[in-house]
């Protein structure tokens, strides 16, 4: 397939970063695509910004409308877009300069596939110990892919900051869920999945991600993605009495506080990041109505 890209590029007040995304997309070893930024909203002069932007690497179509949310501003932004295919980045990436190469190579070789690629936090841009704590955390994950992966139900995983597919598929499977606060992107692959749509993560399409945010800014991250999921699923947590009890203990202000101010480095590594596991799985599963500051 003779690839045609739109790159969809959703931004919100996120002024200060697109600087930093464009200049990525200009480095791109790939030519002739289309770059739609839609502004959900803002108030922080990005269209303005935009506006005076010219480019001799690509075609930049800007878009802003009122504010939707995650999953309406990127179908927006499809709706807008003239290529074949689709890649999804937020405006807090940083693209590898191969990245939306890599990206038409994979569907030059698989049909009906939505291919999922990889966000990464650059160590060297960590402040404190939760952002190392961060890092960690994805690299260690990442170690059970060590190329392309294709998914299933069980372990159907994308985000939707670094994600390719043919926009006649966006459309035919109806775009993301727009009801949907967070969790839009896992459910556009699970849906992809029943109708018979191929699901892969490829480890080697990077794109660094610039968000490092607090441990509470965190928590009520995680806290919005597991109420979306509980709705989605119909499900509620349930857990066995003693891990009840062992979360119930580690939920509070003052375990917050503390990796919030970088108290624990006292402990070895390894058991202050189980730790902030602890805490974080905590509060935003299980005491979601705890308060995160004192």
């Amino acid at each position: 397939m003779k690839s045609k890209i739109s790159v969809i590029i959703p931004t919100y007040n996120g002024h200060e970063k697109l600087s930093k995304i464009l200049k990525a997309l200009e480095q791109q070893t790939l030519n002739d695509f289309e770059v739609v930024v839609i502004i959900d909203g803002s108030t922080d002069g990005s269209f303005q910004y935009l506006a005076s932007y010219s480019s001799k690497h690509f075609n930049l179509k800007v878009i802003e409308q009122e504010n939707s949310g995650r999953a309406g501003v990127r179908n927006t932004g499809v709706s807008h877009a003239t290529g074949n295919l689709l890649v999804f980045l937020d405006d807090d990436m940083s693209p590898e300069l191969n990245l939306l190469e890599m990206h038409a190579q994979f569907h030059d070789e698989y049909a009906n596939a939505i291919c999922g690629g990889n966000q990464l936090e650059n160590r060297l841009d960590a402040q404190n110990d939760f952002d190392l704590y961060r890092c960690h955390i994805r690299e260690t994950w990442i170690q059970q892919y060590k190329g392309i992966t294709e998914l299933n139900e069980k372990n159907a995983y994308l985000t939707a900051a670094n994600f390719s597919m043919v926009k006649a598929d966006f459309i035919k499977l109806g775009g993301f869920k727009e009801e949907l606060k967070d969790h839009e992107d896992r459910e556009l692959a699970l849906r992809a999945l029943k109708q018979g749509y191929r699901v892969f993560f490829d480890p080697t399409i990077v794109a660094w991600h610039d968000d490092f945010i607090s441990v509470i800014s965190y928590i009520q991250r995680r806290r919005q993605y597991q109420q979306a999921f509980s709705l989605l699923n119909n499900q509620t947590r349930n857990s066995k009495f003693k891990k009840w009890i062992l979360y119930q203990w580690f939920s509070s202000t003052l375990f917050v506080s503390g990796i919030r101010n970088s108290s624990f480095l006292f402990l070895p590594k390894v058991i202050r990041y189980r730790l902030y596991s602890l805490v974080i799985w905590g509060m935003s599963h299980y005491f979601t109505d705890r308060k995160l500051t004192e």
